[in-house]
């Protein structure tokens, strides 16, 4: 793999099974798109099977220092924001997945505004971290209020949740 092995892997990143299975996921139903919260070490796991990624980052140190090869890279597209600002970024685009593993929120709806601001731009979520409460509470959160989307855990690590609009879409595979 092109950038795993350059990657280091710790309690603030997706694990590198996480990794693998981000990559597979993407490749295996055909995303060429995603939506992400959260920059990183899973921004190169879509970039390695040829998705364009619009990562979502909240701290303009935090890319330069950490990974600033995704500055130069053409099918990665960083934009900074704030939760204030965030309300008035629209995106001329619809996307395969949104990612979301960022920023955090209130403590019981950890992902809320996030996940309501990339269920404009697609039909497809991943959160990342479904062990936490903050997380699965988000989860439920979106469920309840859109009652056209449905979720599955997988079982990854850190367990991911899995969203999508079934009103809209099918699931994808594979979620177990």
């Amino acid at each position: 793999m092109i950038y795993k092995d350059k990657l280091k892997f710790d309690a603030a990143t997706i694990t590198s099974s996480e990794y693998e299975f981000l990559s597979n996921f993407a490749k295996n139903n055909s995303l060429k798109n995603i939506l992400e919260f959260g920059t990183g070490a899973s921004t190169y796991s879509f970039l390695e099977v040829g998705c364009h990624v619009t990562t979502f980052e909240t701290s303009r140190k935090y890319i330069p220092r950490m990974f600033p090869e995704l500055l130069t890279l053409k099918e990665c597209s960083v934009i900074y924001y704030n939760l204030d600002s965030l309300k008035s970024i629209i995106l001329k685009q619809r996307f395969d997945l949104a990612f979301i593993d960022g920023p955090f929120g209130k403590p019981h709806l950890s992902r809320i505004e996030s996940c309501l601001f990339s269920i404009t731009y697609t039909d497809h979520l991943l959160l990342h971290d479904f062990k936490r409460t903050g997380e699965r509470e988000t989860l439920n959160f979106i469920v309840n209020k859109f009652p056209s989307w449905k979720f599955i855990q997988i079982e990854t690590s850190r367990k991911m949740g899995y969203l999508y609009n079934f009103a809209k879409v099918n699931p994808l595979i594979p979620v177990s």
